[in-house]
């Protein structure tokens, strides 16, 4: 069980206890990245530019300073990556995540107390498994498993935030209809689901709402 002053610190943040589960092998408390940026959100958390600090591409290394700020509160940290520390294929974007990460635990107190899950490749959960879905029954599509379909529901949620008007928002969920029905298949609960967090189905619908809002007050203004 998470104790008290962990609670209180995620319901604060907007978060609930689902926010993070306990890492078997090291006994640490882990939070998903969504939930990271979820209280960045809640908390008003802004973030500095990121500076680069040493970048090789071609060897997949990449360190990043990141600074955010939550009132007069400020935090910095580095994000790396590497091939030693990830088997992710785009270092700049996963070490963006660990630095950003690593400040927004700072800044809502967590650190210490919670490790982001990207911190290590170890440190993600694997998803619960749809007991309705056999292994042999996998639905085919871009996911090859479990583990890459939680990587693609990360990466669509956080590219659904990055669509800045309806016509990339449907041009994104055009060009991701093969993994949406992939996941409807064999994540039923990860495509529709009411609960916190939400399914992919209500983020896109959620987005839709606050474009089309958007959309609507710059005509509003223009007139």
């Amino acid at each position: 069980m998470i104790d008290k002053d962990m609670a209180e610190i995620l319901k604060a943040a907007g978060l609930g206890q689902d926010a993070c589960w306990k890492h078997k092998q090291s006994g640490k408390w882990i939070i998903y990245h969504w939930a990271c940026e979820r209280a960045a959100a809640h908390k008003g958390i802004a973030f500095d530019p990121p500076v680069i600090i040493y970048a090789d591409p071609a060897e997949k290394f990449a360190t990043i300073c990141v600074t955010g700020h939550l009132g007069d509160k400020s935090e910095w940290s580095f994000g790396e990556a590497a091939p030693y520390n990830t088997q992710q294929a785009y270092p700049f974007a996963m070490a963006e995540k660990r630095g950003k990460d690593r400040v927004i635990l700072k800044l809502i107190g967590l650190h210490g107390m919670a490790y982001s899950e990207e911190e290590a490749d170890d440190f993600r959960q694997a998803p619960v498994k749809n007991k309705n879905v056999k292994d042999d029954d996998w639905h085919d599509g871009p996911a090859r498993n479990r583990s890459v379909m939680s990587n693609m529901f990360s990466q669509m949620s956080k590219d659904l935030g990055d669509c800045s008007d309806l016509g990339m928002l449907e041009g994104l969920v055009a060009t991701s209809g093969a993994f949406l029905k992939q996941l409807q298949g064999n994540s039923p609960k990860w495509w529709d689901s009411e609960s916190d967090p939400p399914g992919m189905m209500q983020r896109i619908e959620a987005r839709r709402v606050e474009l089309a809002a958007s959309e609507a007050d710059n005509i509003s203004f223009q007139a």
